[in-house]
Order: C-alpha cells, then sequence, then structure tokens
C-alpha cells in the first residue's frame, strides 16, 4: 500500500513537471504516456531528435519498440532487413554515451538546484 500511494504522488509531480516542460518549449514527446527520464533532465525534445537522426532518450527508444508511438510518428516507422526500428528510413538509435552523461550531470544539477528552490 505504502509502494502505490509513493507511486500515485510521484507519478502526479512527473506529470505536472511533464506539463510545465512542455509548456515552456523545453521537452516534446513522440510516444504516449509521460516519458520519465526526460522529465527527470529538465525535458528533452523527441521530435526533433527523431527528425534529425541523432539518437532518442532511453525512454522513447524503448517506448518507440513496445509501439507505443504517437500515430503521427508511428505512420513514418518501420523495420529495416535487420530487425532495426526506423524513423522515415533511418535507424533509431539511443542517445550518444556522451549525451547521456551529459544529461545525466543535468539531473544531478536540476536535483541540487531544486533543493533550494523550496
Amino acid at each position: 500500500q505504502d509502494v502505490l500511494k509513493a507511486y500515485h504522488a510521484v507519478s502526479k509531480s512527473v506529470k505536472e513537471l511533464n506539463s510545465l516542460l512542455s509548456a515552456g518549449g523545453q521537452s516534446t514527446t513522440v510516444t504516449s504516456g509521460v516519458n520519465f527520464f526526460g522529465s527527470s533532465v529538465g525535458g528533452v525534445n523527441a521530435e526533433q531528435d527523431l527528425e534529425e537522426g541523432r539518437g532518442v532518450d532511453p525512454e522513447t527508444f524503448a517506448a518507440l519498440y513496445a509501439d507505443l508511438a504517437t500515430p503521427r510518428i508511428a505512420e513514418h516507422l518501420d523495420y529495416d532487413e535487420l530487425g532495426r526500428l526506423r524513423y522515415k528510413k533511418n535507424v533509431v538509435r539511443i542517445y550518444s554515451r556522451e549525451r547521456l552523461k551529459t544529461l545525466f550531470s543535468k539531473r544531478d544539477q536540476l536535483d541540487v538546484r531544486s533543493e533550494t528552490a523550496n
């Protein structure tokens, strides 16, 4: 019961954060549901990432493979002969190692900064 209550509180907070990030233009999504990873790092522009073929965040990557793409994105997805997911004929990749390190560092900084915001 405690786990469910804590999950509900976190989920509600992340949804609120995601809405603020989206409204502020700091985050876009290409999948259904809330991107917990994207929210935790201050937002990701998944749509631009896909369009530019530079990789997507881990949660978007997993959601695309799980067939959770929005209809507008799904119409441009297919698989190549090796079973790799493609968007507009470009293989969908996860962010580079350097980009992931940067985002995790940003998340750490946001955590520290948020402590003084209360």
